[in-house]
């Protein structure tokens, strides 16, 4: 579900579409710092996020070099609940230093967990064209 690394053929707006969820984490820090929200909140959601992001990228590029079906439904799925797990426990980690925190950190999180999903829901149809040329 992490969108790869697309090919210079993509336009440069399809292609920065695909980091929205970063900016989004972005903008997100002046108004946890505007809102009084606590700032381990921001750091504990974007690093979760960042990490959950970069070890999809991996995961994906690992099983698509797996040499059948078997390898690649176990890297996929494992990922998944590996990854689902790590994050999980990172923001209950969060949440027993601080409450609050944790709760603005999970907010944020599927904040941009959504984006992406749904970025990568909308851009699919333009990189997939673009990787058949």
């Amino acid at each position: 579900m992490d969108a790869a690394p697309q090919p210079p053929s993509v336009p440069l707006a399809v292609r920065l579409l695909g980091y929205l969820d970063i900016g989004l984490l972005l903008v997100a820090l002046p108004i946890f710092l505007g809102a009084g929200l606590p700032i381990l909140g921001w750091v504990g959601g974007s690093a979760a996020y960042v990490i959950r992001r970069l070890t999809g990228q991996r995961l994906n590029r690992s099983a698509t070099q797996a040499e059948d079906m078997t390898g690649f439904l176990g890297v996929m799925v494992g990922g998944v609940i590996a990854r689902g797990f790590f994050v999980a426990l990172f923001i209950f980690g969060v949440g027993m230093i601080n409450g609050d925190a944790g709760a603005s950190a999970g907010f944020l999180f599927l904040a941009a967990f959504t984006v992406h999903f749904t970025m990568v829901l909308v851009l699919t149809p333009h990189t997939a064209r673009s990787k058949r040329r």
